[in-house]
Formats: C-alpha cells, sequence, structure tokens
C-alpha cells in the first residue's frame, strides 16, 4: 500500500515538474515525448487511490485479528486516515517543492509518517517507539532532501543542515544494546552515512553527463534509509524483519546501478 502511495508520488513528480523539465532535463519522461503529462497525472492519482484503498482493506483485516492489538472500537479507520494524511503531504510537495526552503521537511515527514500509518493501520495506536523512529527519520531525510537540492552543484552552499542526519546515530545509539543484531547493522548504518557525508563536504564535481560528489553521495544516503530501518526493527525484537531491511538495502544498491537514484 505504501509503495502504490510512493510511486504514485514519483509520478505527480514529474507531471508537476514537466515544464520546467523542458527547460532544464529534457531527457525525463514528459519532455522527451515518452509520456504525457495527462498521463502521468492520472498514473499517479491513480496510484494514490490503490494505496489507500489497499491499506483501508489491510487495516479492516488488522481489526477483526484477535492479536493485532486493536480495541473493540474500530479504530482500523484511524491508518486509513494517516494514509490520507501521507497522500496529502505527497501532493503538497509535489505542488511546492521548488523554491520552498520547506521543501526538506515535506520530504521527511513522507517518508517518516511510513512508520506512523504502518503502525495505525495493524494496531490502532502509535507508541513512543513509533514515534521516536518517526521523528529521527525525519531529521535523517531533512539532511538528506537538503543536499539532494544542490545535486548540480560542485560543493554544498552549506553544511549545518547535514546535523540532521546524525539524529539517528544519538536516538538508535541507547536502544540497539538489546540485540547483537541491531549492533551490527547499527555499525553498517554508521559507517556508510560517515562515508556519504564525507564525500558531500569535499568538493567533487562530476564530469559532463556524470553524477558529481553530492549527487553519488545523496544515492547512498536513499540506500542508507533501510539500514537505519533495519536498525530501528532490530531494536524492537524483529531480527528476520529487520534482515529484509538490510536486503532490500543491498537491492537499492543494484537497482541504482540501472536507474539513477536521484
Amino acid at each position: 500500500a505504501l509503495s502504490l502511495l510512493y510511486v504514485g508520488g514519483m509520478f505527480l513528480n514529474d507531471a508537476a515538474d514537466h515544464e520546467v523539465d523542458a527547460r532544464e532535463r529534457r531527457d525525463r519522461p514528459i519532455p522527451s515525448g515518452r509520456v504525457s503529462a495527462r498521463e502521468a497525472w492520472g498514473t499517479g492519482f491513480a496510484l494514490l487511490l490503490g494505496g489507500l484503498v489497499t491499506l483501508a482493506v489491510l487495516a479492516a483485516l488488522a481489526a477483526r485479528s484477535t492479536d493485532s492489538g486493536f480495541e473493540p472500537t474500530g479504530e482500523w479507520w484511524r491508518g486509513v486516515a494517516a494514509g490520507g494524511v501521507l497522500a496529502a503531504l505527497i501532493i503538497l510537495y509535489d505542488l511546492r517543492h521548488k523554491a520552498n526552503p520547506l521543501s526538506p521537511v515535506l520530504m521527511g515527514l513522507c517518508r517518516s509518517m511510513v512508520y506512523v500509518v504502518a503502525a495505525l493501520a495493524m494496531t490502532g495506536a502509535v507508541t513512543l517507539s513509533v514515534l521516536g523512529g518517526a521523528v529521527a527519520l525525519l531529521a535523517y531525510l531533512v539532511g538528506l532532501t537538503y543536499a539532494a537540492k544542490q545535486e548540480t552543484l560542485a560543493a554544498l552552499r552549506g553544511v549545518w543542515p547535514l546535523a540532521f542526519l546524525l539524529v539517528p546515530l544519538a536516538y538508535a545509539l541507547p536502544l540497539i544494546a538489546v540485540s547483537s543484531l541491531a549492533v551490527i547493522i547499527f555499525a553498517a548504518f554508521t559507517v556508510w552515512m560517515l562515508a556519504a557525508l564525507a564525500t558531500l563536504v569535499r568538493r567533487n564535481p562530476g564530469q559532463p553527463g556524470r553524477p558529481g560528489g553530492i549527487g553519488r553521495a545523496v544515492a547512498a544516503l536513499i540506500a542508507g534509509i533501510s539500514l537505519l530501518d533495519g536498525t530501528l526493527i532490530a531494536a524492537s525484537g524483529a531480527p528476520h524483519a529487520a534482515l529484509v531491511a538490510v536486503a532490500c538495502f543491498g537491492l537499492t544498491l543494484l537497482v541504482q546501478r540501472h536507474v539513477p537514484g536521484t
């Protein structure tokens, strides 16, 4: 359900940017003529609707399960409402991210709401650990998106917003002692993120037709989201699910060889 929302947002992003892309990035799908703006708008909204319908079905099924954590008061709609908020944030980001100083926050909210929506849809409640993870993920995405907005530059205009990337480290460190797997994933996440940060703060422009250091670092940080997920999942006592998140990290790196990460 959340993947449908995510991909729908990607379609809408291209649809909203197609006039700017026609001037600056003519190789994008709409300016190059591979798809029309109308098709992109229609597909994007259809995917958002499909995500919300899927979410409603799953939440209703979870509410009927005896071990889901739901109280018998019909809270299943809370997950659907949260999904609606996420869809609205996606649309707002797509329409207003250009020249918007708060766009990194909007992007961060889009990803951190994944935790909130999943919790409400499957249990009808949001715990402090879910909120803590969502805030840590929000901070990570704020730093990541700040860097992504400058990927065409030779160097970042300022580095202080990158400090947001360190928030997940401070949050997760006290949690990982309960699981050796969490310690391992946390260590991998820390090394991976610090290496990307080192690339960001260096002047490392790309060659014509190739992404520069900022673009490569942003793609690495995007893949690192799965390691952050895996760390928090392992710390919560779900090792098998944590390994799935780690596998998604590797899968992201593999796919980025063929599909640009930014």
